[in-house]
């Protein structure tokens, strides 16, 4: 558990490095408050996948692992689209472009990250 929680720290530190720094050499093109958000509720959900892809792991049932990541994936994809609604109704249609794309690059790197750990997870059965 601490190993995961220090991965998903050091991908959102590394993640709030890259969005200061795109920031600063595009300056008024992201909304940094907006992407600053996104990447805070992707690492706290991916804790909260861990902890129910845990949780799975320990029932009896061998279907509970397959029924946790699919739902933790259900729960982070209709988060995302609905705060993709959200900030496109707050901030309107035009020019959103580039913080949307900054976002989606970031839900990708967080579903690798998931994937990947929690496969090896659900592998070795612990």
């Amino acid at each position: 558990m601490n190993k995961y929680l220090l991965i998903v720290v050091g991908i959102f530190v590394a993640i709030c490095g890259l969005i200061y720094a795109f920031n600063a050499s595009t300056p008024n093109v992201y909304d940094i408050n907006a992407l600053l958000v996104g990447n805070g509720v992707l690492a706290i959900l991916s804790a909260v996948t861990y902890f129910m892809v845990t949780g799975a792991l320990k029932n009896d049932n061998p279907n509970a692992f397959i029924r946790a990541k699919m739902g933790s994936t259900m729960l982070r994809f209709f988060l995302c689209v609905v705060l993709f609604i959200g900030y496109a109704y707050m901030h309107g249609k035009e020019g959103i472009k580039p913080t949307v794309f900054m976002f989606l690059g970031m839900y990708v790197i967080y579903s690798i990250l998931e994937s990947v750990v929690l496969s090896r997870k659900g592998k070795s059965g612990k």
